[in-house]
């Protein structure tokens, strides 16, 4: 991966490096708790303010790229590189998956757009991993019901015990 380059004109100071650093060692975009976890270890004593100002000065710089989670809930920032990266982003967990190619490398979007130039984009999938869609179906068994709405241990039980009465001579 391509690592960006220090802005011109942009200061540089202690904090900031530290977030520009854990930025770039970072494989997948972070949230401001987790940043300020990985920052913590390398500099005791920033304040999370700090890393916010840092990150809205990157972010004013291009240098890094902020996506809201659709929930409205937690930002995730990441380093913008030469090499872009799209993600698959759970809706549960927050977990970011790269896709391994771009899925608009071949779009015919600029004959499609009267010539349009593109410069650059991003485009982010919402939806819910293979962990989160496995707890879910272990927390709503309903989703795993058959039509009748019994799970089949129990419309095999059902059956059984059904068999097993039917055998059972009455007195």
């Amino acid at each position: 991966m391509d690592m960006p380059q220090w802005p011109a004109g942009l200061k540089r100071t202690k904090p900031r490096e530290v977030v520009f650093d854990v930025l770039c060692a970072a494989e997948q975009p972070l949230d401001v708790p987790e940043l300020y976890r990985r920052v913590s270890e390398i500099q005791d004593g920033l304040a999370v303010s700090t890393i916010y100002r840092a990150l809205a000065v990157f972010e004013e710089h291009g240098l890094v790229t902020k996506t809201t989670m659709m929930d409205g809930g937690s930002a995730l920032y990441t380093l913008r590189r030469a090499d872009h990266a799209h993600y698959a982003i759970c809706l549960k967990c927050h977990r970011q998956i790269p896709l391994k190619h771009c899925p608009l490398e071949h779009l015919p979007i600029q004959e499609e757009a009267d010539g349009f130039t593109i410069t650059n984009h991003r485009l982010e999938l919402y939806g819910y991993c293979s962990q989160c869609r496995k707890k879910a179906m272990i927390q709503h068994p309903a989703a795993s019901a058959g039509p009748d709405g019994q799970h089949s241990s129990r419309r095999q039980e059902g059956q059984q015990t059904g068999a097993a009465k039917k055998d059972t001579p009455k007195n």
